[in-house]
């Protein structure tokens, strides 16, 4: 445990240095929806072209989604290399909010409970996946100081 990193604010740069670096962020992201779309789309082809039947695939696409939130967070926070849990908390509160936006606009969920405990699952698992991204070895060693030019 003591060579695990949540968090590492420290200023040895004399507080130059950005906090949040937003073209991580945006790969991040882009990873996220990617993996997502992907996912899914066989997902429906799937349930398309099969003939099992498929009564609720709400579980499944939960967990497609936090899955994919978990692997944007990852990406953003090994490119970064420090504030993962930052960095990945807000590439799933970003992905939320296009998800909460979206299931309200089609309907699917109204403002309840329902969406809220999503909402929080996805903000949850981008922090993860930017904890484990940072962890990563060799993560952010090479690629931090090209970061610092953005």
């Amino acid at each position: 445990m003591k060579r695990l990193t949540f968090l590492k604010w420290s200023s040895a740069g004399g507080g130059r240095e950005k906090t949040i670096y937003f073209s991580a962020l945006l790969l991040g992201l882009v990873w996220a929806l990617s993996i997502s779309a992907a996912v899914i789309t066989a997902l429906g082809l799937y349930v398309i072209t099969s003939a099992a039947p498929v009564y609720n695939l709400s579980r499944h696409l939960m967990l497609i989604t936090a899955g994919a939130v978990v692997m944007g967070g990852l990406v953003c926070g090994a490119l970064v290399g420090r504030h993962g849990l930052l960095h990945g908390w807000l590439v799933g509160s970003i992905y939320a909010l296009f998800y909460a936006v979206l299931t309200v606009y089609w309907g699917i969920y109204h403002l309840e409970p329902g969406l809220a405990l999503n909402i929080m699952v996805l903000m949850a698992a981008g922090g993860a996946g930017g904890i484990v991204g940072v962890n990563l070895p060799g993560s952010g060693k090479k690629r931090r100081a090209s970061m610092r030019n953005y």
